[in-house]
């Protein structure tokens, strides 16, 4: 039988046309002939029949043996990744360590992966010159072979990659439509803020994430897996379209291989491949997040301790986060993640809150203080739990002095000190630029109560 490879894994097996609209990273390997007589066939089709049949193969994550089709009108993060645009790059410029220490400007990537996103990545490489900017994602996933191509890049060029969500200042109520214009046309790096609340990177991202030689995941920001899917997209040239067990046994094939290449590139960019065990065993149509420990153990970020920059986060009340995830030396979870609100400022002064991950029951006899220069206030003893993003926090709130904002900047930190029994922890919060944050904080405030005005 005669067949041939070509661009988007086109393949023609006894006249008709397959294409495999999700990657796949070896070449296709030959089939046999449809059984001409099989009476479970497809109905045939004539020469010139433009009309495509999608076929989704009836295969399990890891290639077993089917036991539930799930329903098309089913939402999956597939659909959802389809429906975000191509990946754009572009570059970003925000204030001193927007993007990290000595850091402020950075290679924004937005979007979804698709086969033309190298050569989108080469072009703005060519624009930042002999600057060795970092990249950092926020995407949902898309063509995994795209990814790993990247992902081959950014190693080769031992090059920094993060997640994060960037928000351009030009974009500051402008449409999307207006938004990606100012992005396509713009020759200067864009003004913007660097946050990981909001930022993700799912699926095929994942990959292109850990191909870099050093990577930064915020501990706000999310990094979720599961499974590769691979989708049948037939045109029959002449004759008949191959039965549905044909179909299925191609495209079983077809993902062992691609699964085998994923596991051994996770491999090959020294990542411990139960990242890979972990995804495979998760539905397409569902996406597993990793956690804070997972992270760490794979050899993802094994930063010991992570301290995100100040975001505005909320849309009718917006506030001002920080958070951190710190390594623990206590036996069971290796990292716990804490945070800090400020609330807006609406007359009657500033609420900060602190929020810290639960931890075997200790939080009910808690004592927790905010200490700043010679100074210190408490919180209450009780708090409540709320989640914020993927992550679940044991919260309680204080008002903040009016001294406190100018001796903070002044020691350009303070501390958050917890007592327990008779252990304490003391958490530093560093506080760059936190005047002009909260002033940032204050115009979002005004335009949201405006907005709720009219």
């Amino acid at each position: 039988m005669k067949m041939e490879t070509r661009e988007r894994n086109v393949v023609k097996v006894a006249g008709a046309i397959l294409l495999f609209t999700l990657p796949a990273l070896v070449s296709l390997p030959a089939f046999a002939e449809p059984n001409k007589t099989d009476s479970s066939r497809a109905p045939s089709a004539q020469f010139g029949d433009r009309s495509p049949m999608f076929y989704t193969p009836n295969i399990p994550p890891g290639g077993g043996s089917a036991k539930k089709t799930v329903p098309q009108s089913e939402k999956s993060p597939r659909d959802e990744a389809m429906k975000t645009p191509e990946m754009s790059f572009y570059i970003a410029r925000g204030d001193a360590d927007a993007c990290g220490p000595g850091c402020s400007e950075w290679i924004v990537g937005d979007g979804r992966f698709v086969f033309g996103t190298i050569d989108k990545f080469r072009a703005v490489l060519r624009k930042a010159g002999n600057r060795k900017l970092p990249v950092f994602f926020n995407s949902p996933g898309g063509e995994v072979r795209a990814a790993t191509a990247l992902g081959r890049l950014l190693r080769q060029r031992g090059m920094t990659a993060g997640v994060g969500r960037t928000a351009p200042s030009i974009c500051g109520g402008a449409s999307e439509e207006a938004c990606a214009a100012f992005k396509r046309k713009s020759e200067e790096a864009l003004h913007a803020r660097l946050s990981g609340f909001g930022g993700q990177c799912n699926s095929a991202c994942v990959y292109s994430l850990i191909g870099a030689k050093t990577r930064e995941v915020p501990p706000n920001a999310v990094v979720g897996v599961h499974a590769v899917a691979l989708t049948l997209e037939v045109k029959v040239l002449r004759g008949p379209v191959p039965s549905k067990a044909k179909l299925n046994a191609m495209a079983k094939s077809r993902l062992n291989d691609v699964n085998e290449n994923l596991r051994g590139y996770v491999e090959e960019m020294g990542i411990d491949p139960e990242l890979f065990d972990i995804s495979v065993k998760v539905s397409p149509n569902k996406v597993r997040v990793l956690t804070r420990d997972e992270i760490a153990r794979f050899g993802i970020d094994t930063r010991k301790s992570i301290e995100s920059s100040w975001s505005i986060v909320g849309g009718a009340q917006p506030v001002l986060m920080k958070t951190i995830a710190e390594a623990k030396t206590s036996p069971g979870r290796k990292y716990r993640s804490s945070m800090i609100v400020f609330t807006c400022d609406r007359g009657a002064g500033r609420t900060l809150i602190h929020g810290r991950e639960p931890d075997s029951g200790e939080d009910s006899a808690i004592q927790i203080n905010a200490v700043y220069g010679s100074h210190n206030f408490a919180f209450p003893v009780n708090g409540r739990t709320m989640k914020i993003g993927e992550m679940f926090y044991v919260t309680r709130s204080a008002p903040v002095p009016r001294d406190f904002f100018k001796v903070a900047e002044a020691d350009a930190s303070f501390n958050i000190m917890e007592a327990a029994d008779s252990t304490q922890l003391v958490r530093k919060y560093s506080v760059p630029d936190l005047n002009k944050s909260l002033d940032d904080l204050e115009q979002t405030c005004a335009r949201s109560t405006s907005a709720q005005a009219n």
